[in-house]
């Protein structure tokens, strides 16, 4: 199902289930379609819009920035629907770890990244998944070390 055709639809479910708010895919309200199909979803049901999930390569040089710049798009958008939690899943290595190279590169990009959204009002939860834990959770150890507890926690 596509989100940005049928949030109206998931909103009066999600409703009628006894849920006071929803989330999707920031990718969803970046878009103007889609923008529109939440609003009028939110607007019909009165539901909340507290969280949006953002993915990105955090961890590769060559695309933290953008990363970054992307994620405080989200977050931008996401206080006009309201909301303050961003939900951040720094992409996987497809079958391994991260390397204590690329945490090197990507716990700062997500300090960063919580240091922009704090004048926003936004909090970071890290959404994670296995690779997150492989290493004995060196991925999650070393992002919760280089952020703020105030600004960063757990999804």
């Amino acid at each position: 199902m596509d989100l940005k055709e049928h949030f109206p639809r998931v909103c009066a479910e999600i409703k009628a289930a006894g849920f006071e708010g929803v989330e999707s895919f920031a990718g969803v309200i970046l878009e103007a379609k889609g923008e529109l199909s939440v609003r009028q979803g939110l607007k019909a049901t009165g539901l909340a819009y507290p969280a949006a999930y953002v993915g990105g390569h955090f961890h590769k040089p060559a695309q933290r920035d953008e990363a970054v710049r992307e994620a405080v798009r989200a977050a931008r958008k996401l206080v006009e629907f309201g909301g303050r939690l961003l939900l951040v899943g720094p992409n996987a290595e497809k079958g391994r770890g991260k390397t204590p190279e690329e945490l090197a590169v990507e716990a700062p990009a997500i300090a960063e990244l919580a240091e922009q959204l704090a004048p926003l009002g936004v909090r970071i939860a890290i959404h994670n998944h296995v690779p997150e834990l492989l290493n004995h959770a060196a991925e999650l150890e070393a992002i919760l070390k280089a952020t703020p507890p105030e600004r960063v926690g757990l999804n």
